[in-house]
Formats: C-alpha cells, sequence, structure tokens
C-alpha cells in the first residue's frame, strides 16, 4: 500500500482533534475531582456514613484500596510477605465515597 498524501493529512487531522479531546477530558476530570473532594467532606462533616441532597445519595461504602503497581511490588516480596500484608488488609477498613444520582420518575400509563 502506497502512503497517500490525503491519509497522511487525515492522520494529522484526527491527532489534533485527539489531543484537544485529551486536554478537554484532562480538564474535566480535575473539576469533577474538586467537586468530589467537596461532597466527601460535607458528607465527612456529617459524621455519617450516607446523606441524600437534593435527591443524590452521597455514602461512603466498603472498597479495596489498589495501586497500579502492586502485582508487581508483592511478587518481589515473596509469599510469606504477601500473606502477612494480606493478613493486616483484612484487619483495616477502607471506606470508598461513591454518588449515586436519583432515579428518575416512573413514567405514567395513560
Amino acid at each position: 500500500m502506497a502512503i497517500k498524501e490525503a491519509d497522511l493529512k487525515e492522520w494529522s487531522d484526527l491527532e489534533a482533534r485527539r489531543s484537544a479531546m485529551q486536554r478537554e477530558l484532562t480538564t474535566i476530570k480535575d473539576r469533577q475531582g474538586q467537586i468530589e473532594e467537596q461532597l466527601e467532606a460535607e458528607l465527612r462533616k456529617s459524621g455519617k456514613t450516607k446523606i441524600t441532597r437534593s435527591g443524590f445519595t452521597l455514602a461512603l461504602q466498603p472498597g479495596k484500596a489498589s495501586v497500579s503497581w502492586a502485582k508487581e511490588f508483592l511478587k518481589a516480596m515473596g509469599d510469606e510477605a504477601v500473606q502477612k500484608l494480606k493478613d493486616a488488609a483484612a484487619q483495616t477498613s477502607v471506606k470508598v465515597f461513591v454518588l449515586v444520582p436519583p432515579k428518575p420518575p416512573k413514567a405514567q400509563k395513560e
């Protein structure tokens, strides 16, 4: 297959669009994270594990803490050390913030 100028131009245009979208996505994720921090702070301030605001449910639920490098790190530690970590982790509770939007109103039957 011969490289065509049209393909090169299309690739370049797509790359520019992808880059712009990636920047926009980063901006959106940053803003969402800021709002999430505020919501979680409000939930923790309430002293409850679950509150409802404007129909949205904010809650702290049991979850698992994880990091992307954990598997490789655990491989390097060896089985005995890994088991000790697992045993210790089972004794701790991690709470994960969740936000549940209100349910849409049910359609009325005619």
